[in-house]
């Protein structure tokens, strides 16, 4: 049986990571070859989907994934704590665009549900408020460990740091400590407008607290299954 349309995750990384982008429409400039292979792979994706005439696509376009079964956000973010310290080449506050898990779900249920048509169209999609990006930072790194210290640094000497990590990797052959994009993300705009998505009766539901709640939850859980695996261990008879 031929599919009625097909819906598409795709990724705010389409449009160029060379501008600021503040409540950006679906229409905003694209990456290019001086974007990410994330970035450009995504969009050609997105090429490819529209150009297919005999089946309607819905792209969706989300920024910053989080929630349940979030495996980068703030494992990224962990990964850059040295000495109980995570430190960050943010100069001021700029406006954040995320977007819970949970509401790219029902975005995909709403659009299931909806008549059929017979054209292709991208939207974006995040949750209904905007966020600072350090506050958003700071509110994921407090749920994970709340003594975890959070410090800004100065952006020129960063820009040299992530110069000589994106060196280092034919090296060390490890993901970069810091790179040139993810500085110019920090500190820039990265909104979505989500007037488009609005106008079809699309409104995305659920907000950071539920994403915090998840990740509070899910971090509980591993520490109750760490605890019982180590008193089960403190149990065992020697030899056995």
């Amino acid at each position: 049986m031929k599919a009625k349309q097909f819906i598409y995750i795709s990724s705010a990384s389409v449009y160029s990571s060379l501008e600021n982008k503040y409540r950006v429409s679906e229409v905003f400039k694209k990456a290019s070859s001086k974007d990410n292979n994330y970035a450009i792979t995504k969009l050609k994706a997105e090429e490819y989907l529209k150009a297919q005439r005999d089946i309607p696509v819905i792209i969706l376009r989300p920024h910053i994934v989080y929630g349940p079964g979030d495996t980068r956000v703030l494992y990224e973010l962990l990964g850059r704590v040295r000495a109980h310290t995570i430190r960050l080449p943010i100069e001021s506050k700029h406006e954040l665009s995320i977007t819970h898990v949970g509401n790219i779900v029902e975005a995909v249920r709403f659009f299931i549900n909806q008549s059929q048509t017979n054209h292709s169209e991208a939207y974006n999609i995040a949750d209904k408020k905007y966020v600072y990006s350090l506050d958003f930072i700071e509110s994921l790194i407090t749920c994970a460990d709340p003594t975890i210290k959070i410090k800004t640094v100065n952006k020129l000497p960063a820009k040299y740091i992530a110069l000589a990590s994106e060196a280092l990797v034919h090296v060390t052959h490890k993901r970069p400590l810091l790179t040139r994009n993810l500085l110019r993300q920090l500190n820039q705009d990265s909104s979505l407008s989500m007037d488009k998505i609005r106008s079809t009766g699309f409104l995305p539901i659920y907000k950071l607290h539920h994403g915090l709640t998840a990740i509070a939850e899910l971090l509980n859980e591993c520490c109750r299954v760490k605890q019982k695996l180590e008193t089960s261990s403190d149990l065992l008879l020697p030899g056995q």
